[in-house]
């Protein structure tokens, strides 16, 4: 009997092709978009989550607090130096840490002036594998790595050297000048997906400290020894800091971050704005479900004899209404598959676009099963649901009347 129903279905919905299609537009674009969104959006939090998880568990970051505008650590109303780098080295639990400097400074190539941002790279052989790791693994895709000892040489991101970033695209071997002084181009990093490092120049700390003038970092990057607890790390490094710093419990001028917190930040902003777009693309979805009571309307109105003789035949009150129900149901569920066949479209077209602009896979389609299954039953649900008033008002007709109508 209920396969009887699906069958009549389709084939009420086929015989009216046109306005079956025409009142699926606000289902599936909805749907198109809340796939999207959502495979995009979830893709993009696991590729930055995972970026953030390979710098691993154990590595906790110092900054001084407040700030400005610019990459974190490229602008600070207070500082951290030196002198706070040695204090979190002697903290019990601390394997490694080092300080990097984040500055902007003026970039002329050939004569053409344009500012950019450059970061430091530790002198310490310790430091310095670490800093090779931290915020992503540095890789040269052409030349080498600067290395301790090197002064007067840099490492260029990847974008630099296949975008005209700065006038010219710069390459190995290039000669720029960086703040008033000379530097040589000795490696081509592989491009990390991530824009901001992609158009970064790499210094040693002793040519940072030369431009600025200043041995302030601005942030420390501290990796704890294995198995020890890293919130508790974090209150000893905050205990031996304002000791140090001389500042009390609540005043801190510094903000001590674990790779864990700042992966839960992450997620709650990914989060919040994800579903702020799937909350404005579901106002098509509800377009959709009007569209289907519409409908659902006027095919009632069209087939009156028909009901009215089905119910002279024997039909009963559920199942009119069952009959109804499984029609705009089955309009919801195909607006859906073509909302995610259009949907998966975008979503592997964005993907492939922003893998030949950005390169990586910051931007990457996550498809679920759920996500699928969700789509389709959601669908149908909705196109049931957006039908039981037409359905009800159906099932209700007397045959008398419903024979006489027309």
């Amino acid at each position: 009997m209920l396969a009887d129903y699906f069958r009549q279905g389709v084939k009420n919905l086929t015989q009216k092709r046109l306005r079956s299609i025409l009142t699926m537009i606000g289902i599936f674009i909805g749907v198109a978009l809340v796939v999207a969104l959502l495979s995009l959006g979830q893709g993009m939090q696991n590729a930055i989550v995972g970026q953030f998880s390979n710098i691993g568990a154990e590595t906790i970051t110092v900054q001084a607090a407040g700030g400005g505008y610019g990459p974190p650590g490229s602008y600070q109303s207070v500082t951290i130096d030196e002198e706070d780098l040695k204090v979190i080295k002697r903290t019990p639990g601390v394997e490694e840490a080092f300080g990097r400097t984040i500055n902007i400074g003026s970039v002329t190539v050939k004569g053409n002036e344009e500012y950019g941002y450059y970061v430091s790279m530790p002198e310490d052989k310790g430091e310095y594998d670490l800093a090779l790791t931290i915020p992503t693994k540095l890789a040269v895709e052409k030349g080498r790595l600067i290395k301790p000892g090197d002064s007067g040489k840099i490492m260029i991101g990847n974008n630099i050297a296949t975008k005209d970033v700065f006038g010219k695209k710069l390459k190995v071997g290039d000669k720029i000048e960086i703040g008033g002084e000379r530097f040589d181009i000795v490696g081509l990093l592989e491009k990390t997906g991530n824009p901001q490092l992609d158009i970064v120049f790499w210094m040693m700390e002793g040519d940072a400290e030369d431009l600025t003038g200043k041995d302030n970092y601005g942030l420390i990057v501290v990796r704890t020894e294995k198995g020890k607890d890293l919130d508790a790390v974090k209150a000893a490094i905050e205990k031996a800091l304002r000791k140090s710093r001389d500042v009390e419990l609540g005043k801190e001028d510094f903000v001590v971050t674990t790779s864990q917190d700042t992966i839960d930040a992450l997620n709650s902003v990914l989060g919040a704005v994800k579903w702020f777009l799937i909350g404005i693309a579901s106002i098509s979805i509800a377009v959709g479900a009007v569209g289907i009571t519409n409908t659902m309307y006027t095919s009632v109105l069209e087939r009156t004899r028909e009901i009215g003789i089905m119910k002279a035949i024997g039909a009963r009150n559920s199942d009119v209404l069952l009959l109804f129900l499984i029609e705009s149901g089955l309009l919801g569920v195909v607006g859906g598959i073509i909302g995610i066949a259009i949907g998966l479209g975008l979503s592997f077209t964005v993907q492939a676009i922003a893998q030949q602009t950005l390169g990586g896979d910051i931007i990457k389609a996550h498809i679920s099963f759920w996500l699928l299954f969700g789509a389709i039953l959601g669908s149908f649900i909705l196109g049931s649901a957006a039908g039981v008033t037409p359905a009800r008002q159906a099932s209700r007709m007397k045959p008398v009347e419903a024979l006489r109508y027309g």
